[in-house]
């Protein structure tokens, strides 16, 4: 049942981070069917991009990167990273640093709004941590 997708193609897992499952449920998902995490739906989101977009936690993060690392660096139908779905919706540092450690060229992508994470970010109004780790990561971002 795990490897079952939906009319939209999604699997399980992405159901089950769209409603910001817990680390239990996510690691009893990716145990039952491990490639699920590196499956997109019909918009090509990854698990991963489910995660960011929903407030999950550095668990959840850390679970997905694990079972399928590319997933940080694989961008969507519309060319969005994960980070961004995270800057987006939630400004969590641990979060926000797994997917930086995983990616870190991401932290220097411009999207199709010619937006760089840095800028979903303020838009945001991240902590303070947030912003400095991506500009450690990505220095130039300031003159961006």
């Amino acid at each position: 049942a795990a490897s079952k997708p939906d009319k939209k193609t999604q699997l399980p897992l992405h159901l089950a981070l769209g409603c910001n499952a817990g680390p239990e449920v996510v690691e009893a998902l990716l145990l039952a069917y491990p490639d699920a995490a590196g499956k997109p739906d019909e918009n090509d989101w990854l698990p991963l991009h489910h995660a960011a977009a929903n407030h999950t936690g550095s668990e959840v993060v850390t679970a997905l990167l694990q079972a399928y690392p590319a997933a940080a660096s694989t961008p969507d139908a519309t060319g969005q990273l994960p980070l961004n779905y995270a800057l987006k919706i939630q400004t969590r540092l641990k979060v926000v640093a797994l997917l930086l450690l995983a990616c870190p060229a991401a932290a220097s992508e411009i999207d199709e709004h010619r937006h760089l994470p840095l800028h979903y970010a303020l838009e945001n109004k991240a902590e303070p941590e947030v912003v400095e780790a991506l500009l450690q990561v990505y220095p130039a971002a300031a003159s961006t």
